[in-house]
């Protein structure tokens, strides 16, 4: 059964600006495609979708990149959750710290593959959900087999693992990581057209 849920489906939360600059998003990605995977931030019907699948108060966000999940995740967490969200981009990182404050969230520059590390050095048992925005099809296989493996590790038992992906190329290999898989989707109201995969440990 599913740990008590701490998330709701109402208005995003508050920025310190109403958004995050999309066209900082896309000069970021243009510039690195393989690391984005997609030119445009994820829309806000995705958000909507993935947030509805999180359980608990103690969130990971892989590569939240311009933000626009993040606002859906804090919005329907209570005053004692946490998120820490894991940017790989320096300029995207800094960029979501300066624009969308609160203290329940953590950015911090680092590695998704050493996920349980830093769960470990923040003093985290583990998390109840992961929520990832990472290009899975677009990086080599070696480091999408890192990331998921350390995911697996720093989930807890009753733990979900949220990930939105163009396509489902990809879906065997959640199955190798995760005992159980589904599939929602996909949001045609995203740009492009996105489906939810969600792994239990």
């Amino acid at each position: 059964m599913d740990s008590a849920r701490s998330f709701a489906t109402a208005d995003v939360a508050p920025f310190r600006n109403q958004w995050i600059d999309p066209f900082l998003f896309a000069r970021q990605a243009m510039a690195s495609p393989r690391r984005f995977g997609a030119i445009l931030p994820s829309g806000s019907a995705l958000g909507h979708v993935m947030a509805r699948m999180v359980r608990g108060h103690t969130i990971v966000e892989l590569g939240p990149g311009s933000g626009s999940i993040t606002r859906h995740l804090l919005n329907g967490l209570g005053p004692a959750g946490r998120i820490l969200a894991l940017e790989l981009d320096e300029g995207i990182a800094a960029h979501l710290q300066q624009n969308l404050r609160d203290p329940r969230l953590t950015v911090q520059v680092g590695d998704a593959s050493h996920l349980d590390g830093w769960l470990s050095a923040m003093g985290w048992d583990g998390a109840d959900s992961i929520v990832s925005g990472i290009p899975f099809q677009s990086i080599p296989a070696p480091a999408r087999d890192a990331v998921l493996s350390s995911a697996r590790r720093s989930l807890s038992p009753t733990g979900r693992f949220i990930a939105f992906q163009y396509g489902l190329r990809l879906l065997p290999t959640f199955r190798e990581h995760f005992r159980r898989v589904r599939v929602i989707g996909p949001i045609w109201r995203n740009l492009p057209p996105a489906y939810v995969v969600v792994g239990h440990p």
